[in-house]
């Protein structure tokens, strides 16, 4: 690759949504999640982070935390070179702009610094030398030891900007209570929320998108593959929460110790 290469990034967050309040926030030392429904440009979103994360602190390096290396070549790869359809022109990089090393799992470019990407399978391998930054990819499929792992590296003191960004759906993501949904939270972890509803790009060129996913999910499941808000949808209780106004009453009558014992 050239240094002299032209480099055009024409990829931008919709104006007015959780993708440019995300993309946007500089909170130094911020631990960033993005919670969206699907279709809500999460991937894409997060590359435009960690490509302005990377070349604002180059020449250091970022990790990048996936649930598996396949993720890397199966989905970061095929958004980072995704065109436009209006123009053919990549939002991101061109294919003469970047290597990847499937062997090192190690991506370089020349607008920025090194991303070295880690696999939330080896969550003990994760752990190692000070980077200026790190993002995750679908948090909800990686282990909240893997997080910690990844948080722990981003102590790098030469960075300009020292962040954690994750973007992902938001089921099964109850281990980052405490971090990210929790009214306690520390104030430099956010969560910014969008739906799918508000991906206008999307929408107009799939009107039908949401209508096919709501056919079979259920409520639990729009909350969150279509709003981005934060669900269980495994290991729900078979039974309704507890209310006192209709579960309980003082009014309950003496046992009839006569009668048969039936269980």
């Amino acid at each position: 690759m050239s240094a002299t290469d032209q480099l055009v990034i024409r990829w931008a967050p919709i104006p007015g949504t959780a993708q440019e309040q995300f993309f946007d926030d500089d909170t130094p030392d911020a631990a960033l999640l993005f919670a969206g429904g699907w279709g809500s440009g999460k991937t894409m979103t997060l590359w435009g982070k960690a490509l302005k994360l990377s070349a604002i602190n180059a020449p250091l390096p970022i990790i990048y935390c996936v649930p598996q290396y396949d993720h890397v070549e199966h989905t970061l790869l095929p958004k980072l070179e995704e065109c436009d359809p209006q123009t053919g022109e990549p939002w991101f990089l061109r294919s003469d702009q970047f290597t990847y090393s499937p062997g090192k799992h190690e991506l370089h470019w020349i607008g920025g610094g090194p991303i070295w990407f880690k696999s939330a399978e080896h969550a003990e391998a994760i752990a190692g030398p000070n980077v200026a930054a790190a993002l995750v990819d679908e948090p909800a499929l990686i282990s909240s030891r893997a997080w910690r792992n990844t948080v722990a590296r981003v102590r790098h003191a030469g960075a300009r900007l020292r962040q954690t960004c994750a973007a992902g759906t938001t089921d099964d993501l109850s281990w980052m209570d405490d971090f990210f949904f929790s009214a306690d939270r520390p104030d430099r972890y956010r969560r910014y929320e969008m739906a799918t509803t508000q991906n206008t790009e999307l929408l107009a060129a799939d009107p039908g998108y949401i209508e096919r996913i709501m056919e079979n999910a259920t409520e639990a499941e729009i909350q969150t593959f279509i709003f981005g808000k934060g669900a269980w949808l495994d290991g729900q209780p078979a039974y309704p929460t507890f209310d006192e106004r209709l579960h309980w009453t003082p009014a309950v009558p003496a046992p009839d110790r006569r009668a048969p014992l039936v269980l």
